[in-house]
């Protein structure tokens, strides 16, 4: 497992001069120490407070030592860590504190790189970004921010963490008045990790073409001038990678036409909650379009399959707006936030419509 910390005084537009002070990664500067250290997988460490915090993430997301899909758990703003875990979960802070906490554990991660974006909204003005590397399985991080010399700006501030596609948005405040938090519940050597309003993933599933070859066998035509044709549709590979396939034979079994096209994505979140805007990345490439339908990904209602959609589906898009994929690689992000379960248990899918009636699609449950 490896920890990563950092901390930074934030950058203001007339401001001179930037601090930035990272722990357990470390600028080569003046007076800057290098911190290294190793902890066993499965552990966060020998104390009663970290031992606590483990058992809870593993009754609440089940074991992070197994291998699965990436994900960020339990990421919330802090006023302090001790042992390295969160005393508690901060909305608004004081104008008066001296440093903001953004605290997350990361499961299922390979030396990636994360981001970490401290946004002013209020002026949509980017603070900082840092970038650390993760570890090869979970770990947990903390990343700092430190009050400038000429006090904070008041208003609205987030944190983005991203990583594989993933990202995870922390909204807090910073008023003129006291400190406003939720203390994260520790009683006889146990921490209580309530579940937070949202949608919940609970499992995937893979939706297959009813008129697939392996099913139906070849589909019979005719030209207009009588002459016997086949036409077959075919879908192979796994979750995160698959291709589809269509051609269309003489009667004797030469091709006349074909199409194919193989689509990559990492998993969506876990977890997101009513204002989050998911996000993950696909990569489609297609060889021949012939036959072949585009590739979308829609949140809708869960009973619908690839390929259909309700009047409320929201469709995830790229950067440039496009919902509908023939070659491309990149991020794809939710259009639109607001969407909050009607009531508790309520069910809702990210469908990956992989074109031509195949698809996955991923399951979530709203949570209070």
């Amino acid at each position: 497992m490896k920890i990563i910390e950092r901390r930074l005084i934030p950058v203001k537009k007339q401001l001179l001069s930037v601090l930035i002070v990272l722990i357990a990664l470390c600028l080569v500067s003046v007076g800057c120490k290098d911190i290294t250290g190793s902890f066993k997988p499965g552990s966060f460490g020998k104390t009663t407070r970290e031992k606590a915090m483990i058992e809870a993430i593993k009754e609440k997301y089940g074991d992070i030592t197994q291998k699965g899909d990436p994900r960020f758990l339990e990421a919330r703003m802090t006023s302090q860590i001790e042992d390295f875990i969160p005393v508690d979960t901060v909305s608004k802070y004081s104008k008066d504190s001296a440093k903001l906490f953004a605290w997350f554990v990361y499961d299922n991660f390979n030396n990636d790189t994360l981001e970490i974006e401290w946004i002013y909204i209020e002026d949509d003005y980017s603070i900082h970004t840092f970038q650390s590397q993760t570890g090869d399985d979970f770990g947990r991080g903390a990343f700092i921010l430190e009050r400038p010399d000429d006090g904070w700006a008041l208003g609205k501030y987030k944190v983005i963490i991203r990583g594989r596609g993933l990202s995870v948005t922390l909204p807090f405040e910073i008023h003129d008045g006291p400190t406003v938090s939720e203390p994260l519940p520790f009683e006889n050597g146990k921490f209580t990790l309530a579940p937070k309003p949202g949608w919940y993933y609970t499992h995937w599933e893979y939706v297959q073409n009813p008129n697939d070859t392996s099913i139906v066998g070849g589909k019979q035509g005719r030209f207009a001038n009588g002459e016997l044709y086949y036409e077959y549709t075919e879908g192979k590979g796994d979750k995160n990678n698959f291709t589809t396939k269509c051609w269309r034979t003489f009667a004797n079994g030469n091709i006349i036409a074909s199409g194919s096209a193989t689509s990559t994505w990492t998993d969506p979140p876990t977890f997101f909650g009513e204002n989050d805007q998911p996000s993950f990345t696909i990569n489609r490439a297609t060889e021949s379009s012939w036959g072949i339908n585009k590739m979308n990904v829609s949140w809708d209602m869960a009973d619908i399959k690839p390929g259909g959609a309700t009047a409320g589906a929201v469709a995830f898009q790229s950067s440039d707006g496009k919902t509908y994929f023939d070659n491309f690689s990149g991020v794809v992000q939710l259009k639109k936030t607001g969407l909050k379960g009607s009531k508790k248990g309520d069910k809702k899918a990210i469908i990956v419509n992989l074109g031509n009636i195949y698809g996955y699609k991923y399951y979530y449950e709203w949570r209070e």
